[in-house]
């Protein structure tokens, strides 16, 4: 048996990287070499894209400690290879690439698994600080996305369909506008959708930072298997796929049940055309630090942290480009963009604990902001008590292992890229009013607006008659004390159920009024069977509610997109001031609405017992009535004082 590979030191000073090339392959016997040069001298080299995971879904790998993913089965999936004569443990998957990929494809290359010393943390940061770069510089970027199974072949040829049809309609791709398809033939039959749906469920698709090293390349090539596939051809099927939303019907036609009840499933379509727009947007100088994470937050990383450090670099080039276009006589702004980037280098540290790591990027994001409008937008993205917990996270910083369940509500401002509210008014952002006593405390300044007297139950589905109910009765509350001088319950309910937001406007245009009144009406009869005509009635008097729309062209889609959106995972509730609001599923009575200067909605937050004066922060609000800047001009009233988020 060969000695294990004992890694050389790379050199401190300078960017410097390990290339591997391959010398022999014999079945499953690999033998290579690793050289080191610096990046800026290196031969010309390509730079493997794939997942330390196997490829396929039904395998998942799981992690013994946060250094070395081990598979499940244990050591099955690994295999050895020779380096430089000695050995080295790799996974079945890479294993399988050199067996598998064109040998010119592996005369130099960078494989992040064998290249980083990944014992060594210290280097692990520095040579992740480089992944942009690395990626950018090779030659060629190869994409290895798993050996053929007996659906690839199917799945690879119905995509290259799709293309074309794709192709046919959009030459030129504008990757963010729908198009209609021309005498586009029959989609796909079961066993292509069925075939589709299991190759973008291959992990590739889903991990990290796959997002950054696609979107750095220049050149990108696919194989799968044997079988070679341009990315573009990949590119346009899954952005057709997505914006005809096939996704689900090709779901619901191709998976077994087992895997129908995966909510990433059903988005598996997303992933290369979000690869595409953080490229692109990135290119353009308009990728800020918290669109770039929660366009990533959905994505797979076996260590937390990746979720942040896996795309830096992709904030790196925006920021670069932000300086380029900033003029040499605003030293106020590039001073903010230097020290946003000498901080981001700092923040790459596998010691840290993941809550830390958390903390600072949203540290960073708001003493740093990339827009002057960005100001303290990060924290709508606060999830709360919502998926797996991080030890030690302050309330105040989002925990970006879990998708946030406010990210189609309209309320988390860095991802609508519209100002659909501004809840401050003209209050604006001012670093001198914030601070960070310590790493897990923010003090802002602000306003304590009203506390919660009552709330709904929190509803998964919009349908559900019972939770749909409680929507009308709260909103009948709403007359008792009517803070809404020209408006009805009727419409404060509508407004605030869409949070005031549908068809990409705000606020809500009146066809939204009249797609409500027909979906309300569908749904009456199936509540009168259940609970009863005389209290249906009686909510709908006090409502002062009109009758059915006529119009046979209006539909319930419109409210009912915007519905879903707003109100998924959340509550609707009525304040001490009888605003109706709605708030996050952990929210409970007497939590608070807080209006933050330099902050474009209002937050829910709670008092902390056993800390005088201390919050935690709940969530974004929707408080209808105040979301305008309503609220901010009364500060006879709601003086400002600190608020200290823990």
């Amino acid at each position: 048996m060969s000695p294990a590979y004992c890694y050389r030191p790379l050199p401190q000073s300078g960017k410097y990287l390990r290339l591997f090339s391959l010398r022999s392959r014999d079945g499953k016997q690999v033998s290579g070499s690793l050289c080191t040069f610096a990046l800026a001298n290196a031969p010309n080299f390509h730079a493997l894209s794939y997942t330390w995971t196997n490829p396929t879904r039904d395998h998942r790998v799981f992690l013994v400690n946060e250094q070395h993913p081990v598979d499940s089965k244990g050591d099955g999936d690994f295999a050895e290879i020779l380096v430089n004569g000695s050995s080295a443990k790799v996974t079945k998957n890479l294993l399988d690439a050199f067996c598998e990929l064109p040998q010119n494809e592996l005369e130099y290359i960078w494989i992040d698994a064998l290249c980083i010393n990944q014992s060594d943390l210290l280097e692990r940061a520095r040579q992740v600080r480089m992944m942009s770069e690395i990626y950018a510089r090779a030659e060629q970027v190869t994409i290895w996305l798993g050996t053929e199974d007996e659906n690839s072949s199917i799945a690879l040829n119905a995509l290259e369909r799709i293309s074309d049809w794709q192709k046919s309609a959009n030459p030129t791709f504008d990757h963010f506008n729908y198009w209609p398809i021309p005498d586009e033939p029959d989609a796909l039959d079961d066993a292509e959708c069925r075939a589709v749906a299991l190759f973008f469920a291959r992990s590739y698709f889903s991990r990290v930072c796959v997002i950054q090293e696609v979107a750095a390349a220049r050149s990108l090539m696919a194989y799968c298997g044997p079988r070679v596939l341009s990315w573009d051809t990949v590119l346009r099927a899954s952005f057709h796929i997505y914006r005809h939303r096939w996704n689900t019907r090709i779901v619901r036609r191709g998976l077994p049940e087992v895997l129908k009840g995966d909510a990433t499933i059903h988005s598996f379509a997303l992933q290369p055309y979000k690869v595409q727009r953080m490229r692109v947007r990135s290119l353009a100088g308009e990728l800020t630090l918290e669109n770039n994470l929660y366009l990533s937050w959905n994505s797979e990383a076996s260590n937390l942290r990746d979720k942040v450090f896996g795309t830096l670099g992709l904030v790196v080039i925006t920021i670069k480009q932000q300086l380029q276009s900033t003029a040499h006589g605003d030293h106020q702004r590039r001073r903010v963009l230097n020290l946003l980037l000498r901080e981001l280098d700092l923040l790459v540290d596998y010691s840290k604990p993941v809550a830390e790591v958390f903390a600072d990027t949203t540290r960073l994001s708001i003493k740093y902001p990339q827009r002057e409008d960005d100001s303290l937008n990060v924290l709508t993205l606060v999830n709360g008590a919502y998926g797996s917990a991080v030890e030690n996270l302050p309330s105040w910083a989002p925990n970006f292992s879990t998708l946030p369940t406010n990210a189609l509500t309209g309320l988390a401002t860095p991802l609508s890229g519209n100002l659909l509210y501004q809840a401050a008014g003209s209050r604006p952002f001012l670093a001198t009013e914030l601070s960070f006593p310590n790493p897990c405390s923010l003090i802002v300044h602000g306003i304590l607006r009203e506390r919660m007297v009552a709330c709904s139950e929190f509803t998964q589905q919009s349908t559900n008659i019972s939770g749909c109910l409680e929507w009308y009765e709260l909103a009948a509350k709403v007359r008792a004390t009517n803070p809404y001088m020209t408006q009805e319950p009727f419409e404060v309910l509508w407004r605030t159920l869409c949070h005031d937001h549908a068809m990409a406007v705000c606020p809500a245009p009146l066809t939204t009024r009249d797609s409500f009144l027909k979906w309300a009406h569908d749904n009456f009869q199936d509540w009168r069977c259940n609970s009863g005509s005389a209290r249906l009635a009686q909510i709908l008097e006090v409502l002062h509610f009109p009758p059915a729309v006529c119009e046979t062209s209006i539909t319930a889609r419109e409210f009912q997109v915007a519905l879903d959106g707003a109100m998924a995972w959340r509550r609707l509730c009525i304040t001490t001031r009888g605003h109706l609001a709605t708030a996050p599923r952990h929210s409970r009575p007497d939590d608070i609405v807080a209006i933050i200067d330099g902050s474009q909605v209002p937050f829910w937050i709670r008092r902390v017992n056993e800390e005088p004066l201390r919050y935690e922060l709940i969530g974004p609000a929707y408080v209808h009535g105040i979301m305008h800047g309503e609220a901010s001009v009364h500060v006879e009233k709601d003086p400002r004082i600190d608020i200290h988020l823990i």
